[in-house]
């Protein structure tokens, strides 16, 4: 990050999940933490944005995978 004000442009990509949207029953300490994801790169968007740099969130939807 610190070379993006240098450039002036740049984009800051974070992956979350939709639990910072919404929670379930069990998951509220999880859900918190994608919340405060979510609170921080919407400020730092706004921070940053006179230095041409912005920040994506992105929240993929469910996928299927091999894991279990």
């Amino acid at each position: 990050m610190p070379t993006m004000p240098k450039q002036g442009t740049g984009t800051i990509i974070v992956f979350s999940l939709a639990m910072g949207i919404t929670s379930l029953e069990g998951g509220s300490v999880y859900s918190a933490s994608k919340f405060a994801l979510e609170g921080w790169i919407e400020g730092l968007n706004m921070e940053l944005k006179g230095f041409g740099i912005r920040c994506m969130l992105v929240e993929p939807g469910p996928f299927r995978t091999d894991f279990y």
